[in-house]
């Protein structure tokens, strides 16, 4: 199935329609021992608005979520190495600043998963590095205004 996709592929981007710079291409993909294959398979928002009676006051959250699944191909045999579907959610009070950073948000988790997810399989030993942890500043209590009175000189 993978090198019928593969042979096709390459009959359709070696055709005479096909520009020359892409043809010259065809022929870098014989140094790659791999091929990542992947497809979003879903992508959704949802905002959902909570109104308290009380106050009349009302609270949204949002979040947004994907889907992708991936091969990993050996590329001389076009077995397939692994594959998995990935999920990634973001959820935020309120609403999502900008349609862009929520995508590219989603996009970083799914690559660092995906990434992490193959290096292990093809590397057993293989032990991704923690992210650094953000430093949290404690707020320190406000210092105590100290009385002071006269000052007594041992000579007094």
């Amino acid at each position: 199935e993978n090198l019928d996709a593969y042979a096709d592929e390459l009959s359709l981007v070696s055709n005479d329609f096909t520009n020359e710079k892409e043809k010259s291409r065809l022929k870098n993909i014989a140094s790659a021992d791999y091929i990542l294959v992947g497809k979003i398979e879903g992508f959704n928002t949802s905002k959902t608005t909570q109104n308290v009676p009380m106050t009349g006051e009302s609270y949204s959250n949002s979040s947004a979520s994907i889907q992708v699944s991936y091969k990993l191909l050996e590329t001389a045999t076009m077995e397939v190495i692994t594959s998995a579907t990935v999920d990634e959610t973001l959820k935020k009070g309120g609403s999502f600043s900008s349609c862009g950073n929520v995508e590219k948000e989603l996009a970083k988790k799914v690559g660092e998963k995906i990434s992490t997810e193959i290096l292990t399989e093809l590397f057993p030993d293989y032990k991704p590095t923690p992210e650094p942890k953000k430093e949290v500043k404690k707020a320190s209590a406000p210092k105590k205004a100290v009385k002071q009175g006269p000052i007594k000189l041992p000579f007094d």
